[in-house]
C-alpha cells in the first residue's frame, strides 16, 4: 500500500494489479502492470509513482485528469540490473532530476522527464535514504551519511528530453512543451525545443512566401522591363526601406495592423500573393499604353500606370475580397467565423509573416535585382537575334543565368527572417506551441531569448539551455548565409566567364 495524500488517493498492490481508492475506500480506477510489483513509492506532491517490477524494470506512473478524475498511467520504463530493487528516491526541487539508491549499493541520477539514467555511482555501503539539495546529493544510513557533489547539473538535460515528446504530469498524452516557470517547487520543468524551432521555421518560411513574390516581381520589373530613368528612381527607394528599423515595423504591425486583422487580414494576404501577377500584367500592357499617347506623356504614363494599377487592385482586394470570403463561408462577419471555427484572427502566424515579409523584401530585392541586371547584355541580344520575345528571353535566358544569385538572395532573406527578434516579439502572442497551424500563435527562438534570458538564473540549467538555443540559432543562420554567399560568388564567376 502506498499513501498519496496530495492526490487524496491510496494505491493498493495485489501482485501486478494496482487499485487506486479514495479516503472512503471507494475504488477510483485500476491499473494492471506487466509483472508482479516488488517495490513502490511516490515522489514529493504524489503526482508520480514509481513501481519496481519482477522483470527488473522501474515504471513511472504519471498523474493526469480524465473527466474530473485523477488517474495514473505509465509514462516510461527504466531498465535495472538483475535482482536490483530501488530502496529510496528523491526528486530535485527545481531541476528535472531524481536521485535513487538501489539494493546493490548504487546511486542513480535519473532524468525525470525522459527516464534516462545519466549517471550511476557505486556506494561503499548500503544506505537507507537519499536527499538532493541544490548540487549536493546526500545518501545516508543509520550511522552516517555520504555527500556527493553533482558538478555539471546541465548534464541532466539530454537530447531526448529536449527534442522528443514526453508524457508530463497532468497531460493525457505525450507532448512537446516549453514552460520553464512553475508556481511551486517539485514541478516538472518543460524544456522542449521543438515549439521554439517550429515557431522560428513557421514564421520565417511563411514570411519568405510573402517576400519572394514582392521582391522578385519588383526585381524583374526594374532590372528587365523598366527604363533606366525609372529604374534609377525606384531601386534606391526600395533599398532605403531596408534602413527602416525592425522595431518600427513591429510596432506598426502590433498597433495598426493587428486590430485590422479581422477584416483585412485575408485581403492583405490575397494582395501580397497575387501582386506579382498584377505587376506582370502591368508590364505587358505598359509599353502599349505608353505608345498610344504622345511622346511627351510616355514617361509619365510609364511611371503612373504601375502605381495606379496597384492602388486600384488594392482597393478591389480590400473592398470586395472579404465579402467574397464571407459569402463562400455563409457567415455574417469574421467574428462569427472565428467563434464557430475556433480559428483565431488576432496575432496569428499570417500577421507575423506579413510584417516579417515586408521587412526582408528589400534585402531580397536588392540582391535579386543585381543578379538579374548583371546578366551579360550579349546573351539577351543573342536571344533576340534568334527570334525570342522579351518574355521568352526573360524566362529561358535571363532567369536561368541569374538563378544562383536569386536563390542566394532568397536564402539570405530566410536567414534574416529566422534571426529576426523585434517583429516576432512584438507581433506574436509569444505562445510556444508545437503546431504548424498558420492561424495559431508562435514563439521564435530569438523572441524566447529576449523574454527569458534576462530573468534566468546565471549558470542554471534554464540559463544553459537558453544558450544552447542561441547556439542553434547562430549555427543555422551561419550555415544558411554561408551557402547563400557561396552561391552568389558562383553566380558572379559564371557571369564573368559568360
Amino acid at each position: 500500500m502506498v499513501l498519496l495524500p496530495d492526490t487524496r488517493q491510496i494505491m493498493l498492490i495485489n501482485n501486478n494489479v494496482l487499485t487506486f481508492v479514495d479516503s472512503s475506500n471507494q475504488r477510483l480506477h485500476q491499473l494492471t502492470v506487466a509483472q508482479t510489483v516488488r517495490w513502490a513509492d511516490s515522489i514529493v506532491k504524489n503526482r508520480s509513482v514509481f513501481v519496481a517490477l519482477a522483470n527488473n524494470t522501474l515504471v513511472r506512473l504519471s498523474l493526469y485528469n480524465q473527466a474530473g478524475i485523477l488517474r495514473y498511467q505509465p509514462a516510461y520504463t527504466i531498465e535495472l540490473r538483475a535482482n536490483e530493487v530501488p530502496v529510496a528516491l528523491y526528486a530535485h526541487a527545481s531541476v528535472n532530476g531524481i536521485a535513487a539508491i538501489t539494493s546493490q549499493q548504487q546511486l542513480l541520477l535519473i532524468n525525470r522527464i525522459s527516464g534516462e539514467v545519466v549517471e550511476r555511482r557505486q556506494l561503499p555501503v548500503q544506505p537507507s535514504g537519499v536527499s538532493w539539495f541544490d548540487s549536493r546529493v546526500y545518501v545516508y544510513g543509520p550511522d552516517a551519511y555520504i555527500r556527493h557533489e553533482v558538478r555539471n547539473m546541465a548534464g541532466l538535460s539530454t537530447t531526448n528530453s529536449l527534442l522528443m515528446p514526453h508524457l508530463y504530469e497532468g497531460y493525457p498524452a505525450a507532448d512537446q512543451i516549453w514552460q520553464t516557470s512553475s508556481a511551486s517547487d517539485y514541478q516538472e520543468i518543460k524544456m522542449s525545443l521543438v515549439p521554439l524551432l517550429i515557431g522560428s521555421l513557421k514564421a520565417s518560411s511563411l514570411a519568405l512566401l510573402i517576400a519572394i513574390p514582392l521582391a522578385l516581381g519588383a526585381a524583374v520589373y526594374t532590372a528587365y522591363f523598366a527604363r533606366p530613368r525609372v529604374r534609377d528612381s525606384i531601386k534606391p527607394t526600395i533599398e532605403m526601406l531596408e534602413a527602416v528599423p525592425s522595431v518600427l515595423i513591429g510596432f506598426i504591425a502590433a498597433i495598426w495592423l493587428a486590430p485590422l486583422a479581422e477584416r483585412f487580414l485575408f485581403s492583405i494576404a490575397v494582395f501580397m500573393v497575387t501582386l506579382p501577377v498584377i505587376l506582370l500584367f502591368i508590364a505587358l500592357v505598359q509599353h502599349r499604353v505608353a505608345q498610344s499617347v504622345s511622346s511627351e506623356l510616355q514617361n509619365f504614363a510609364e511611371a503612373v500606370l504601375p502605381v495606379l494599377g496597384i492602388v486600384v487592385y488594392g482597393y478591389v482586394c480590400v473592398a470586395w475580397a472579404p465579402d467574397w470570403l464571407l459569402a463562400a463561408l455563409d457567415a455574417d462577419d469574421f467574428t462569427f467565423f472565428a467563434h464557430t471555427t475556433e480559428v483565431p484572427v488576432g496575432k496569428t502566424t499570417i500577421l507575423v509573416a506579413i510584417a516579417l515579409g515586408l521587412a526582408i523584401s528589400p534585402s531580397i530585392y536588392s540582391l535579386a535585382e543585381d543578379a538579374i541586371s548583371g546578366v551579360p547584355h550579349s546573351l539577351r541580344q543573342a536571344s533576340y537575334a534568334l527570334g525570342a520575345t522579351r518574355l521568352q528571353t526573360l524566362r529561358r535566358v535571363v532567369l536561368k543565368v541569374a538563378f544562383p544569385g536569386i536563390v542566394a538572395a532568397m536564402m539570405l532573406g530566410f536567414g534574416r527572417a529566422f534571426g529576426e527578434t523585434m517583429i516576432v516579439l512584438m507581433v506574436t502572442g509569444n505562445t510556444p506551441i508545437a503546431d504548424w497551424d498558420l492561424f495559431a500563435g508562435l514563439r521564435a527562438l530569438t523572441a524566447n531569448l529576449a523574454i527569458e534570458l534576462p530573468e534566468a538564473e546565471v549558470h542554471s540549467i534554464h540559463y544553459q539551455v537558453l544558450f544552447l538555443t542561441a547556439c542553434v540559432l547562430f549555427s543555422f543562420t551561419f550555415i544558411v548565409n554561408t551557402l547563400a554567399e557561396l552561391l552568389r560568388q558562383r553566380s558572379r564567376r559564371v557571369k564573368s566567364h559568360g
